[in-house]
């Protein structure tokens, strides 16, 4: 059960929302066929086009996160210190193509399947350069199911991110992600009441 007041990001985590992302996203992920929501005290399982209509919305707002971190970054050639994970293969074309600094690395092995093998990099690349990459990203990359290395990057915490800036971001995920599962559910196509088991009902934060 996903409750809507989970699904709103706190202004710190906001900070350190795509280094987590872009870890869990280094396993392997089989994406769900239905998803358990909670909000405004009411309970909906979201199926077939609610299903997808959900998962457009969190790749929406993942986007949007990050669009709006950049924006926030006033210096043009700030360093932005970043989390990024992927196949290897995948991983080594997509550093080819830009000016990455390299700080960490780390090879996640498949050994029944070396294909599969995965890294988690830590990297630093100028703002410029990554406005770049994300204006040219499409919400398809950011997934859950997703293999794109650009729908798992994550800016890390900065000097040029602050904790009231985290808020702002935060208030305006929240919103959307508010506002979209109302949308689906009020379209009731795909979507069915459910029942509220092991959750603690709230009221929504809007």
């Amino acid at each position: 059960m996903i409750e809507y007041r989970k699904l709103a990001i706190p202004a710190i985590f906001i900070l350190i929302l795509g280094g987590v992302i872009s870890f869990f996203l280094a396993f392997t992920f089989y994406p769900e066929k239905h998803v358990n929501v909670s909000i405004d005290r009411k309970c909906y399982e979201l199926i077939d086009n609610a299903n997808e209509k959900y998962q457009k919305l969190v790749a929406y707002d993942r986007l949007q996160i990050l669009k709006m971190q950049i924006k926030y970054i006033e210096l043009k050639d700030a360093k932005v210190p970043l989390l990024m994970t992927g196949y290897e293969d995948m991983m080594d074309d997509f550093l080819k193509k830009y000016h990455f600094k390299i700080v960490e690395e780390e090879n996640i092995t498949n050994t029944a399947n070396p294909s599969l093998n995965k890294k988690v990099i830590k990297a630093i690349i100028s703002k410029s350069e990554l406005s770049l990459i994300i204006n040219q990203s499409q919400i398809s990359d950011f997934f859950p199911y997703s293999e794109s290395i650009v729908g798992s990057l994550g800016i890390q915490p900065t000097q040029y991110l602050t904790i009231e800036e985290g808020k702002s971001i935060s208030k305006i995920s929240n919103q959307l992600i508010y506002n979209g599962l109302k949308e689906i559910i009020t379209s009731k196509d795909g979507v069915k009441s459910a029942e509220c088991r092991n959750i603690q009902l709230r009221d929504s934060l809007i």
